[in-house]
């Protein structure tokens, strides 16, 4: 944990315990608050089958991966058993590393595909200029194929940039759904939006004309799906509202009968201010949100748990999270590869890795 780190959960702390003192109700930043907690609620998960995030086993653990200012070295790896506690891995070096000399590995999203490898992609440019996607696949967590870059904002006019992926492997149709972050410019006079766009794929080869996945009808970034499992809208989609100042941009939430939407926006952040990039993960009695805070020093993670998808708590005290990591994402792996990459620094500088 850093010293910034250190010194703001060390505010909150006492922040929280003078609320306590003074006999007041405690409320959170956010625009709705829950008393429930992680460790009291009894509550069924019902997150669990979140896109590939249900773990095969009660064993095993999961594995964060992220990248560190604009992805220059690769992509770096954290591994935890609860999903509240991590350390890094490779100790704070990367693990999967760039094969093209034009690439960066910004925002890396991993998802495990039927056939147990995993699949990434990335932002492949600084900021997503020129527009593209990199894409590549791994068995092992550490040996990756080449590394490639995927062209998906062709059929977009006016389409500037692409970053921040997301993918899905929808598993009615036997296909991958691939979200993103596109700044289109209208017209010669507008000024570029950033809207929410989706492709298809069943071989990362060919891919369906891109269209429009989630516009509110303003600017927003960064979105991610979770399968709420029995909710009646069982589609949520979190995302950074773009309206604000980057001071005040907040994660929200967007809630829908099916993949495809419609999307109908929920009332309120489930942040506090200046977040991006939220991830989410499920842990014990409901989900767990992780969002990056830009402005601070090693790029801090903040966090907030529901158990219902209404009603939300900032938990950012309670999580140990490695500084220096921004625009992440979660897998679930198993025992054996918890293990490998616990050890992989060990392998790395005895040899044992190739």
């Amino acid at each position: 944990m850093t010293v910034v780190q250190g010194w703001r959960r060390c505010i909150r702390t006492l922040l929280v315990a003078v609320v306590v003192l003074a006999a007041l109700p405690v409320h959170t930043s956010f625009a709705q608050s829950s008393a429930a907690t992680p460790e009291k609620s009894g509550k069924t998960n019902v997150f669990d089958s979140i896109f590939g995030l249900k773990r095969d086993t009660k064993d095993g653990g999961w594995l964060f991966a992220a990248s560190r200012e604009d992805g220059e070295a690769g992509v770096y790896f954290a591994i935890s058993k609860d999903g509240y506690q991590w350390t890094f891995v490779n100790d704070a070096k990367p693990v999967a590393r760039r094969t093209e000399k034009d690439e960066l590995m910004g925002d890396p999203f991993l998802q495990r595909a039927p056939d147990g490898s995993v699949r990434m992609v990335w932002t492949w440019s600084k900021g997503g200029v020129p527009a593209g996607i990199g894409y590549s696949s791994s068995f092992d967590l550490v040996h990756w194929v080449q590394h490639r870059k995927l062209a998906l904002t062709a059929s977009i006019p006016g389409a500037l940039t692409s970053r921040a992926p997301a993918m899905y492997y929808d598993a009615a149709k036997k296909d991958w759904v691939i979200l993103w972050t596109s700044s289109v410019l209208p017209n010669a006079t507008a000024s570029p939006e950033d809207h929410i766009y989706a492709t298809t794929t069943t071989d990362f080869k060919k891919f369906a004309p891109a269209k429009v996945f989630f516009d509110p009808g303003y600017s927003v970034a960064d979105a991610t799906l979770v399968n709420s499992g029995t909710l009646a809208q069982r589609y949520c989609l979190l995302f950074q509202d773009e309206r604000t100042s980057p001071l005040d941009e907040r994660i929200h939430m967007a809630t829908g009968p099916s993949l495809e939407g419609p999307w109908q926006v929920s009332s309120g952040a489930i942040s506090d201010a200046w977040a991006d990039a939220p991830a989410a993960i499920p842990v014990m009695g409901g989900l767990l949100v992780y969002y990056h805070h830009a402005h601070d020093a090693g790029d801090v993670y903040g966090a907030a748990f529901t158990a219902d998808m209404e009603h939300w708590t900032d938990t950012s005290i309670k999580t140990m999270f490695p500084g220096g990591m921004r625009h992440g994402s979660f897998l679930p792996i198993s025992d054996d590869e918890y293990q490998m990459l616990k050890d992989y620094y060990f392998r790395v500088t005895n040899g044992l890795e190739k």
